[in-house]
């Protein structure tokens, strides 16, 4: 299991080492991932995938087992919506919104849910 993420801003990395929980790897061209992982996201735009993401789910979304969005809640409703589209469209965990690289509360709370999910067999 990893923490898989692609930052433009460092935020979505540094909700990966906060959470501490994974190993972590970032989204680099042609990147192949063997094993199960949780997605960390952020929207471009007004709640668009990255391009980067799109191009690494197209290959790489089979073992993804959930997503985690890191946003600014300033953009109102498209805050944190790429990481909600992916986890509609590719039909798996969301865990949590996150602002920005996130407090101690929603850090803590997204590693309960990802503990309990975990612990329920998934």
């Amino acid at each position: 299991m990893k923490f898989v993420y692609f930052s433009l801003t460092g935020n979505t990395k540094k909700i990966a080492e906060k959470l501490n929980l994974f190993p972590i790897e970032e989204i680099k061209k042609n990147l192949i991932i063997d094993d199960k992982y949780i997605l960390i996201a952020s929207s471009v735009g007004f709640g668009q995938i990255q391009p980067e993401v799109k191009s690494f789910l197209e290959s790489n979304s089979e073992k993804m087992i959930g997503v985690i969005g890191s946003g600014n809640r300033n953009w109102g409703q498209s805050y944190c919506k790429a990481a909600k589209t992916i986890s509609k469209d590719y039909d798996v965990k969301y865990f949590a919104s996150i602002e920005l690289a996130g407090t101690n509360n929603q850090i803590e709370e997204c590693k309960k849910n990802i503990l309990e999910f975990l612990d329920n067999g998934n």
